[in-house]
């Protein structure tokens, strides 16, 4: 379906017959799991009405297809019917993995993967009494839930040790364990059924291990199968699914394959995504535009048995060495797999936006540790500030840093009452240190908040960020020619005063450290934070003024040079940062808040290895 719409997207004058073995119209297999659950009708999944409107679109459904014939060009129905071709896709998909257990050919034993699964499935719900679901998978916990519905006893069997083995680690299986036995449903995991037991219809399910299930039904969700004997009888390449290079073709160029039939680099994906991807690149091909299908990054996030689940990338199985980096709070756990400074995979049980994680994953942008910090702390790996519209947040997002204020108690407070920015600072404590929050505030609440700038602020930021970049290109030379009385250049070849100058700005350094454990210390939680900041801002400026009557912004040599270098980049992050934060008290902006980030833990970062260099340049000043 997905290739059908994007080949008449990209060349709607060519005429596309889509054949299709069932009764029943298109529609979309993905969400079948909804319709047992009765959270969906059958006629919101069919999308012939989309279909229709395609002129050059044919859909002829009931037609299983037979055979292929390569040589002729044509394919051969159930009926005896033909259909030429100029290029076939396959997308024949996968059929229900049925393992070899002793009563399978019983009434009342169901597999679950087409309309007509469930529709059986929907007759028999309200009559089962006591199912079992074989297959602890997405699809088996989706089918014991609905399953589950009016009050039948479900247990589900799963031989492996945990659920959702491939998807999850062994604390997001627990967690998810947890929540399935919350609804009532038993779970057995390390369990393999030996034998269902029954006249003509199921009766009770053996187990290896000895225990015995009572039941009148049973579910399979045990896997799949590609199906691709339309394939290998046409004498096409077949490995566990139909062979295709990047392009989607088959070894027959005039034939492709797309979705859980195709094999593609040695992988078979069990996942939509990656299917649809193939189906867009497929299109691509055939409309004469270049396209290459590299292979995906399986990222899926999921409604599990009623919670949300998110899984990417090498989340559990890797042939790479990692790192794992988690975050845990009640009910969430998030976890992030990191090799050679790049994400590739995750985990995540509990609401999570993950948009901006997939793209790096996909992309494999680098992280970097200060953001692996941030992930630790609060579960995200970005200010959550940069994750859009504040109204799309997750619950647990981190509004204002300052104080540690969620979007979750920020509802909580305009579910109280608060109507007004102030009064959600009241209730709540956010923006009533940096102020830099406001705005998203004020977005929360429908509105716009445009607050005064501080003229101070922005000027003792922009006057630093000025001066210490200005001591990367400028130095003030000595004097030209001695004359008697005070010179200017006395105070770089005189003793006494490079201590004057010297210890001053150590002391104004020490100083301006103190003052900025305002925001993180309470012990200095007096007066208004706003005064804090800009005495913090312009003892800045002092400190650059105090460093040009010490060196002249001279940078020197070797353990000089690295002093001057630190001491300067400090100030011209401070002072950056000092900017955007006043700007950002009149709007909400992403790109400011990008900027503000990034050079204040510049600026933080610069300032652990200024001590040790200090106390290097002092000791080598009195020693030689």
């Amino acid at each position: 379906m997905r290739f059908t719409e994007r080949l008449a997207a990209l060349d709607p004058e060519r005429r596309v017959l889509l054949l299709g073995d069932e009764p029943f119209r298109p529609y979309d297999r993905v969400r079948l799991s909804a319709i047992v659950a009765r959270e969906m009708k059958p006629e919101a999944l069919f999308s012939e009405p989309k279909l229709g409107r395609l002129p050059q679109v044919c859909v002829l459904a009931d037609r299983r297809i037979v055979r292929i014939d390569r040589d002729s060009r044509l394919v051969v129905d159930a009926r005896g019917e033909t259909y030429d071709y100029t290029n076939l896709v396959l997308a024949t998909g996968s059929r229900p993995r049925l393992p070899a257990i002793p009563g399978l050919e019983l009434g009342g034993v169901y597999a679950f993967r087409s309309m007509r699964d469930a529709e059986n499935l929907l007759a028999r719900q309200i009559g089962s009494r006591a199912t079992v679901v074989i297959g602890g998978g997405l699809l088996g916990l989706e089918v014991a839930r609905a399953m589950r519905r009016f009050g039948t006893s479900v247990q589900v069997v799963e031989h492996e040790a945990r659920l959702m083995l491939h998807q999850l680690d062994e604390e997001a299986a627990d967690l998810l364990r947890r929540r399935v036995e919350a609804l009532g449903i038993g779970v057995h995991v390390g369990e393999t059924v030996q034998q269902i037991v029954g006249m003509y219809r199921p009766e009770l399910v053996k187990l290896r291990s000895g225990r015995e299930i009572e039941c009148d039904t049973v579910v399979l969700a045990t896997g799949i199968v590609p199906n691709v004997e339309l394939a290998r009888d046409a004498r096409l390449a077949v490995g566990r699914g139909i062979t295709v290079d990047d392009r989607m073709q088959t070894s027959d160029p005039a034939i492709l394959a797309i979705g859980e039939c195709a094999e593609h680099r040695g992988r078979i994906y069990g996942l939509v995504g990656p299917g649809l991807e193939q189906a867009g690149v497929a299109a691509s091909h055939l409309a004469g535009h270049p396209s290459d299908f590299r292979g995906s990054i399986v990222a899926s996030s999921l409604k599990v048995a009623g919670c949300a689940v998110f899984s990417m990338g090498d989340a559990v199985d890797s042939v790479h060495h990692f790192t794992a980096h988690v975050f845990r709070s009640t009910a969430v756990y998030r976890r992030i797999n990191v090799h050679r400074g790049r994400i590739i995979g995750a985990i995540g049980f509990g609401d999570w936006d993950t948009a901006r994680l997939r793209t790096s994953g996909l992309g494999q942008k680098r992280v970097w540790p200060w953001q692996l910090w941030r992930f630790r702390r609060q579960g995200e790996l970005w200010p959550a500030a940069d994750a859009g519209s504040i109204a799309a947040w997750p619950p647990a997002a981190t509004v204002c840093s300052c104080r540690g204020v969620t979007r979750q108690a920020l509802d909580e407070a305009v579910g109280a009452g608060a109507s007004t920015v102030e009064a959600l600072s009241a209730a709540t404590g956010a923006a009533t240190v940096c102020g830099s929050c406001k705005p998203l505030l004020a977005a929360l609440l429908g509105g716009t908040a445009r607050l005064p700038l501080p003229k101070t602020l922005v000027t003792a930021s922009l006057a630093g960020l000025v001066l210490a970049l200005a001591a990367w290109f400028v130095s003030l030379p000595y004097a030209a020619e001695m004359k008697p009385g005070w010179r200017w250049d006395q105070l770089w070849t005189l003793g006494s005063a490079k201590q004057w100058s010297g210890f001053s700005l150590l002391g104004l350094g020490l100083l301006v450290s103190l003052i900025s454990l305002r925001k993180r210390v309470r012990l200095f939680h007096f007066a208004r934070y706003a005064s804090w900041q800009v005495a913090h801002v312009v003892g800045g400026v002092a400190v650059v003024a105090a460093l040009l009557a010490h060196t002249g912004f001279r940078s020197g040599e070797h353990l000089n040079a690295w002093l001057m270098l630190a001491f300067t980049s400090l100030i011209a992050a401070g002072g950056l940062a000092g900017s955007a934060t006043a700007f950002l008290q009149r709007a909400d902006a992403s790109t400011l808040r990008r900027i503000k980030a990034v050079s204040l833990w510049t600026h933080i970062l610069l300032l652990w290895p200024l001590p040790a260099l200090i106390g290097f340049h002092v000791l080598k000043s009195y020693w030689f």
